[in-house]
């Protein structure tokens, strides 16, 4: 399937998940995700969900990494359009962007080499790790500029597709895929 067929499919499904599914899945991603990252990682980026595209809320995760000592780093759009990386914590001042987004009001900035783990937000991923995202190419670019030790982590409710037919030389592929049931792993 294309990744237009795919974001269309997999949009829809998160959608149509009930408010107690969706809770209950997340928790179930969010308790995997714990127990696979630490000790493994100090500097984590989080994406911080979008309620409205019923993303894996993510909130258990950054407490939790929160009481182990973690550097939580998350994203900030700005207003050209690119992605800054800040560190968020518990007294990080906070507001929503016009995308209902949170973002830090003002924090430390980040540099993406700094980064151990990243965790990708996404659509649908195929057994070759490689994602569907909303189609701007964010997490891309960011990844691009990220050591080459960092670990791409995507997070999701369904499992990986076949294959993505349209991948492209700039699409850069996840080292893993944790669903509420199945953890995959893509490279090395």
């Amino acid at each position: 399937m294309t990744k237009k067929e795919l974001r269309h499919h997999y949009l829809q499904q998160r959608k149509d998940l009930s408010k107690k599914q969706h809770q209950q899945l997340s928790r179930q991603i969010t308790e995997r995700v714990f127990q696979l990252i630490l000790p493994d990682y100090q500097w984590i980026h989080v994406f911080l969900p979008l309620a409205r595209q019923a993303e894996v809320a993510l909130e258990p995760l950054i407490t939790s990494l929160w009481e182990c000592n973690k550097k939580i780093v998350v994203p900030k759009l700005t207003s050209h359009g690119e992605m800054t990386h800040h560190l968020w914590t518990q007294t990080t001042p906070w507001q929503k962007n016009n995308w209902g987004i949170i973002e830090p009001l003002a924090s430390q900035e980040i540099r993406p080499d700094q980064i151990d783990l990243v965790i990708v937000p996404l659509l649908a991923v195929d057994q070759n790790g490689q994602r569907v995202g909303y189609g701007k190419g964010y997490y891309d670019r960011f990844l691009s500029q990220c050591s080459e030790q960092v670990h791409a982590m995507g997070v999701g409710f369904f499992p990986v597709v076949e294959v993505i037919s349209d991948c492209e030389v700039t699409d850069i592929a996840l080292d893993s895929y944790i669903t509420p049931i199945h953890a995959y792993f893509f490279k090395g």
